[in-house]
């Protein structure tokens, strides 16, 4: 038997939210009160965490009264929040708008997150021979799982919650896009990829049961534990329809301009036929540009 440093195993659902976000060096983010032998263990599997993936794009986030937390964005034009769960068996939740994508941890409910210091929030053991964690960054976030030795399960699966109407789709290439009802990709998470503790690859990769994404990681007896898998998501056009569903609700001008044209979804389709940024430009333009307040609109569609 190999002995090694410890180091996470990062499972992800990571679906992205458009923006900067993540969490920081808050309290320990705990429902219950937190020992110092969990706060240790946390800070530990944190720091292997962080060494696989880095900390430069980690968004600080604020806990909340209930053991979330949260952190929210403008960096890239619109409002996106997104939500760490209290324990394991929670979601973490990225919403934009009108628009969200939630996605569940597949830990136990009596694994508390515990804020680390950069802002990874850490579940100790929530699973048999692993840990969770979760980092919200500044293009959304990751979810990661840490397998401590080899008799850590092998798969572990995010239940996926999409907007009405998307589908998760699984591609040639290892990566999920989320495809709407007309066929066009509204976002998705990349390919997976896994380290173990000395750097090597190890083989992972995603596949759909339904709208759950499982990951399998395929560890063997040259694999140095911890091991660390990192999938990263984005949101596409999801972001935009969000803002603009958000908009509309409240202005009453831009929600006939909408309609006219066919509703949001047409928007949308004039905007992707946009040949350039610049055609894409002149079309919010036409949209939205005279009305007050759609700075946020513009930007969250160019």
């Amino acid at each position: 038997m190999q002995t090694v440093a410890r180091r996470p195993v990062q499972t992800a659902a990571a679906v992205l939210a458009a923006g900067a976000l993540t969490l920081t060096a808050a309290p320990l983010a705990t429902a219950a009160p937190t020992t110092n032998s969990t706060a240790t263990g946390a800070a530990a599997v944190a720091a292997a965490v962080n060494e696989a993936t880095g900390t430069g794009d980690i968004v600080s986030g604020t806990r909340q009264a209930d053991g979330t937390v949260r952190a929210e964005t403008s960096a890239e034009g619109g409002n996106t929040t997104v939500t760490v769960p209290a324990n394991a068996a929670g979601a973490i939740r990225t919403a934009t708008g009108l628009e969200s994508i939630t996605v569940g941890l597949p830990g136990s409910g009596r694994a508390k997150g515990v804020q680390t210091a950069t802002g990874t929030v850490v579940y100790p053991n929530a699973v048999p021979h692993a840990d969770l964690a979760a980092q919200v960054t500044n293009t959304g976030f990751r979810a990661t799982v840490t397998l401590q030795d080899a008799k850590a399960p092998r798969e572990y699966r995010f239940p996926l919650h999409l907007p009405q109407g998307t589908r998760p789709v699984l591609q040639n290439d290892g990566s999920v896009s989320f495809i709407n009802e007309n066929g066009e990709t509204q976002g998705g998470i990349k390919a997976p990829w896994a380290k173990d503790a000395n750097g090597a690859g190890v083989a992972t990769k995603f596949r759909l049961d339904g709208s759950t994404l499982v990951q399998s990681i395929d560890v063997n007896l040259n694999t140095a534990f911890p091991v660390v898998a990192d999938p990263s998501g984005w949101w596409g056009w999801l972001k935009c329809s969000g803002a603009i569903g958000l908009f509309i609700t409240s202005n009453m001008f831009v929600a006939s301009k909408v309609a006219k044209a066919g509703g949001v979804a047409k928007v949308i389709v004039r905007l992707k036929a946009a040949e350039n940024a610049a055609d894409r430009y002149k079309a919010l333009m036409w949209f939205f540009g005279d009305v007050t307040g759609a700075g946020t609109v513009i930007s969250s569609c160019q």
